[in-house]
């Protein structure tokens, strides 16, 4: 078995999972051993069945295989990453920490190996198990060391909607081949993060011919297709996700997202708000909300919006960059400078935390930081029309005008109309 496509094209019942989840954890990783992760989750799955002796009893299996995973074998849960590598199965193998959705996969690939009957479960962002036995069924939750939790505790906290396709799908106890496509989705959320955006929405794509009623899938898709600015069709994504589920905050972060990018700034700012009264703790949605405001000229709301995605999530990047934008739209070009540079010590591979900095270095008249500044954001994106507009500034304030044509060039602003981007 070498792709993810073989193995789903199988039958269910002889589908694998912990194959499939190493068959899909080597599109994020090419170099990923798969002969080494399944000697060692076949070794553990002998262990276990050593373990179970005669027991027959499925709940009692499912009691046994909690204290394998968690205590015997010391995995844990860890929230995830921006980089979203908590995901994949071969990282939970290698680190022993993981989030729903890894350590769900090795629920299910234990306990297929060792003949309990577990299945999958999607709740709204998350992922689950679930032992059925007799008519009865009993929930673990992957990230409580396999708490027993009841459907009415899950839709409660995860918000489970009740429109006709959101019930087909939430808390149904899954298909291999669904889960797996839950786990194709968290790839596509994943190669965006290594800005592999084509890659990203074939794998929402593939997530979503096996589950077309899972949102996170469809705001997944609309989120890749923004990036290749094919913004119609991303809205089109973003409100098929809403449809099933309106409550998902981030589906209405993700629409705002490209609403801002058309230029529909007023119909962003309301989109992001919706997000912020689902849920007024996330931290993307007050980044976003930020960059909208900023695009509306309401520097002063921006830079509230901003700072209020900073307290939540200090490490949060692109906030930075946006209240640096906001700063410097109010005249605060110091500290704008401040907020881009600790944007870029967080991640030092954004062209737009570039961009921007060159753009106030700029307007601070340090030209040659500025033109640096804007070279590293084109060494990232040679196609980035922002910087070679701010590098056009950036050389005409150095004096050297035919490099200052040739950048205004470049950026597709005719020569003596450079503008630095805000």
């Amino acid at each position: 078995m070498k792709t993810i496509d073989e193995m789903l094209a199988l039958p269910d019942e002889e589908i694998d999972i912990g194959l499939g989840a190493l068959l899909i954890g080597r599109e994020y990783d090419p170099d990923l051993d798969i002969p080494k992760y399944l000697a060692q989750l076949d070794s553990m799955a002998v262990e276990l069945r050593a373990r179970m002796g005669e027991e027959r009893d499925p709940r009692k299996l499912l009691a046994l295989l909690n204290d394998y995973i968690f205590t015997e074998r010391a995995y844990a849960a860890v929230a995830g990453d921006e980089s979203k590598r908590q995901n994949f199965f071969h990282v939970l193998l290698q680190r022993k920490e993981g989030d729903c959705a890894s350590l769900s996969t090795l629920y299910l690939a234990l306990a297929e190996r060792a003949g309990i009957p577990l299945f999958g479960v999607c709740a709204p962002g998350h992922l689950l198990v679930r032992c059925e036995s007799g008519g009865a069924t009993v929930n673990a939750e992957p990230t409580a060391t396999g708490e027993r939790l009841s459907d009415m505790s899950y839709a409660t906290r995860f918000r489970v909607p009740t429109t006709d396709a959101a019930q087909s799908f939430y808390m149904r106890s899954l298909t291999k081949r669904q889960f797996l496509g839950t786990l194709l989705s968290n790839l596509g959320a994943a190669l965006c993060s290594q800005r592999r955006f084509d890659d990203a929405a074939q794998a929402c794509r593939k997530a979503l011919a096996i589950n077309p009623n899972y949102a996170e899938a469809w705001t997944g898709l609309g989120a890749a297709l923004g990036t290749q600015r094919r913004f119609d069709e991303a809205v089109e994504a973003c409100r098929k996700a809403l449809a099933i589920n309106p409550n998902y905050a981030e589906a209405w972060t993700g629409l705002g997202a490209v609403l801002r990018s058309q230029g529909k700034f007023d119909e962003a700012v309301e989109a992001h708000r919706t997000a912020l009264g689902i849920n007024p703790k996330f931290a993307e949605a007050w980044g976003n909300l930020g960059a909208a405001l900023g695009s509306q000229g309401k520097f002063d709301e921006a830079a509230q919006a901003s700072r209020n995605a900073i307290a939540i999530n200090p490490k949060f990047a692109e906030a930075w960059g946006n209240f640096g934008v906001a700063l410097a739209g109010q005249g605060n070009l110091n500290e704008a400078v401040e907020a881009h540079r600790t944007a870029l010590g967080i991640n030092a591979n954004s062209a737009e935390a570039w961009t921007n900095l060159g753009a106030a270095l700029g307007r601070q008249g340090k030209f040659d930081e500025a033109a640096q500044a804007s070279r590293k954001a084109l060494a990232i994106n040679p196609n980035y029309a922002e910087a070679w507009s701010n590098l056009g500034v950036a050389l005409q304030g150095q004096g050297k005008s035919d490099g200052a044509v040739e950048a205004q060039r470049k950026a597709g602003v005719s020569p003596g109309m450079a503008r630095v981007a805000l």
